[in-house]
This record gives C-alpha cells, structure tokens and sequence, in this order.
C-alpha cells in the first residue's frame, strides 16, 4: 500500500558493474513501501565521473564509466516525506 511511513529498509546497496557494463538497482528493495517516487543524485556533470546512472521507475540503471570506487545518492519520496540513503558502487575491470 500507499500508507504508512517513509523510511529505509535492509541493509546498503552495495553494487559491482564493469567499465562498459551496466548493472540496474531497484530503489523500491532499499525503502519502505510508503515510498511512491525514486531518484538518484550523483555528480553527472564531473568529466571524472566512475558511473553513468538513469532512471525508470524505480530502476536504476548504473553503467560503469571507469575504474574505482564512488557513492550514489539514492532518493525516495512519498506524498509527506522524503528520504535519502547512500549507496557504494565499485567499478571494476
């Protein structure tokens, strides 16, 4: 349902995607179900940027831009709240 409280659930995303590769994280597993609109906040205007991300829905798609380790914001709304939790991305090889 719609109701209740907006807050994070289960532990943080971790997520492993190769340069060139995408890998897709859906927000709606990292938030309670109170939560009817997602988003992601990065750097995407850092020439150094590690990662690409878009979103669908809940779905982000992460795409490995080069090697490192870096965070994204993940963020979650519903009619009365917001929320905000951070996840790690580790491009590799």
């Amino acid at each position: 349902g719609s109701s209740g409280i907006l807050t994070i659930v289960g532990s943080s995303p971790r997520v492993t995607v190769a340069v060139g590769q995408t890998t897709t994280l859906d927000l709606s597993q990292y938030f309670s179900t109170a939560a009817t609109g997602f988003d992601v906040d990065y750097d995407e205007t850092d020439p150094n940027r590690l990662v690409d991300v878009t979103m669908d829905g809940s779905v982000a798609t992460i795409q490995g831009l080069r090697v490192g380790t870096t965070t994204i914001d993940l963020q979650a709304s519903s009619p009365s709240a917001r929320s905000e939790r951070t996840a790690t991305v580790q491009v590799t090889n």
